[in-house]
């Protein structure tokens, strides 16, 4: 009976410190209620319930772009770019009907192209080939980025050697090497 008061208050203890943020310096054991019996084998872990994000689908945007995207001085331009975010899947990619970006913004088909072709040239946006009737896109992952970190880092780089091509640069010296 006691020794489970004194593992009882000892969780207490530890509850009440995590809840506070504190971290706890002390070896805690583990025994046996029944027998008291000290338990050597294996670890005690405390795993707190994993919080879930309410707010649905996300990605993340790299803030130094927003510097890049105050450039655009049309209206059109920002809510083409929502809509397409809207449509963004999973490593950048987003199909996206221009016709049903029209309809959806109350705007005309060319003004979405136009719109579209501003993004491209500013290097939000990546233009990608056509699937059936529709051109693909892809947010510039330098922008921004909804997949893997791993991922990321590869199309990352993969998007610097692109530049790099099409700039005709054939290497980048670091550091004297």
């Amino acid at each position: 009976m006691q020794l489970t008061m004194l593992l009882h208050e000892a969780t207490l203890l530890l509850h009440e410190a995590t809840l506070r943020g504190d971290m706890i310096m002390r070896r805690i054991g583990q025994f046996d209620t029944e027998t008291g019996e000290v338990l050597n084998q294996g670890s005690l872990v405390y795993l707190p319930k994993k919080q879930h994000l309410n707010y649905g689908r996300w990605f993340a945007m790299n803030q130094d772009v927003m510097a890049a995207l105050k450039q655009f001085k049309r209206l059109e331009d920002y809510r083409v770019l929502f809509a397409l975010l809207e449509r963004l899947d999973f490593e950048n990619f987003i199909n996206a009907s221009q016709a049903d970006i029209a309809n959806e913004l109350e705007m005309d088909r060319a003004g979405v192209n136009r719109a579209i072709k501003r993004l491209i040239a500013a290097e939000a946006v990546i233009e990608g080939p056509k699937v059936g009737i529709n051109r693909t896109y892809r947010l510039n992952p330098n922008f921004g980025w909804k997949g893997s970190v791993g991922n990321h880092k590869k199309a990352v780089s993969d998007q610097m050697r692109q530049r790099m091509d099409k700039a005709g640069i054939v290497g980048v010296v670091e550091n004297g090497r």
